[in-house]
């Protein structure tokens, strides 16, 4: 991530803001990992991440997640990329929402919807890209591309 995105943290060490405080939690400093993985919206998209693909732990760093991603495409191609499709679309829309919260006060929206936001957004992308997927004799990948909803 490299300092890119514009959290509380770089934007307080480039003089833009006067805190460094998570605008969503109020109750931590805002760097990158916070922002995408632990602040408390964030922290509940992730749970729901392991819980929905049976995951022994949620995400807690960016290290893990790229572990978990990469093992998982290694381990069967069609499910790794459901599951890359997921935490990306993930972190897409916490970052979304975040913004939201900043720029449009009350456009925010609740942890419930945005699951199902994603879930929707990774159906469609799978069924566009993928219309094989929906041939597979895997009964584990069609059932998710199918049945992605939360």
């Amino acid at each position: 991530m490299h300092n890119r995105l514009p959290v509380a943290k770089q934007l307080l060490s480039r003089h833009s803001l006067d805190t460094d405080i998570c605008p969503v939690c109020h109750s931590n400093i805002e760097d990158i990992p916070h922002c995408l993985l632990h602040c408390t919206k964030a922290s509940v998209l992730w749970k729901k991440f392991q819980q929905h693909f049976h995951l022994q732990h949620y995400p807690n760093s960016f290290f893990t997640l790229l572990t978990l991603l990469f093992s998982a495409l290694h381990r069967d191609k069609e499910l790794g990329q459901i599951l890359i499709s997921f935490a990306f679309t993930t972190l897409w829309y916490i970052w979304k929402d975040r913004c939201k919260l900043l720029f449009d006060p009350g456009g925010e929206r609740d942890h419930s919807s945005l699951w199902a936001s994603i879930h929707r957004e990774v159906r469609a992308y799978f069924i566009a890209t993928y219309p094989a997927v929906l041939d597979q004799p895997s009964v584990a990948v069609k059932s998710l591309v199918l049945k992605m909803s939360p």
